[in-house]
């Protein structure tokens, strides 16, 4: 039995000694210093939110065969194109990018890029201005009379 006594009483130091060590560690103060944020580097130039234009109308000659596209900001004239008919109807793309001229006397649907869009940057979008163009497009159907806009597919019936 004396064997085991200075070994019990080694254990019991050395649990009195752990006990007080953690109860040292207990008391300590939290101490939070704010930094100043890192800032996040823009890597490119744009305007915050100021549209570039006010839009652009394309407008058909009732008389005439002939189309022209209007700056409404400016209130003039920048483009004027000549069709083979008088346009029986206007119609805009989904995107609003685009107008759709169907001349349904000789069975043609003209497209004209307004020069207006809209560059995805991931985080914002860039509006872009270029100049309006008959695009070199053009459809020969037999008497296009109804357009039907979806996102993805222009319709001619």
């Amino acid at each position: 039995m004396k064997l085991s006594t200075p070994l019990k009483t080694l254990s019991q130091i050395s649990l009195i000694a752990f006990c007080s060590f953690l109860t040292a560690c207990g008391g300590s103060d939290t101490t939070i210093i704010e930094k100043d944020s890192i800032p996040i580097e823009d890597d490119h130039d744009h305007e915050e939110a100021t549209p570039a234009t006010k839009g652009r109308l394309l407008i058909a000659d009732k008389d005439a065969a002939k189309v022209s596209i209007w700056e409404i900001a400016e209130k003039q004239s920048l483009a004027e194109y000549t069709l083979s008919d008088v346009a029986s109807a206007v119609y805009a793309s989904p995107t609003y990018r685009y107008g759709i001229i169907t001349q349904r006397n000789v069975d043609k649907v003209n497209v004209i890029d307004s020069g207006l869009f809209q560059e995805d940057h991931g985080d914002h979008m860039d509006d872009e201005v270029e100049s309006p163009m008959l695009l070199n497009f053009a459809t020969n159907d037999s008497r296009p009379t109804h357009y039907v806009k979806t996102p993805n597919i222009l319709q001619f019936l």
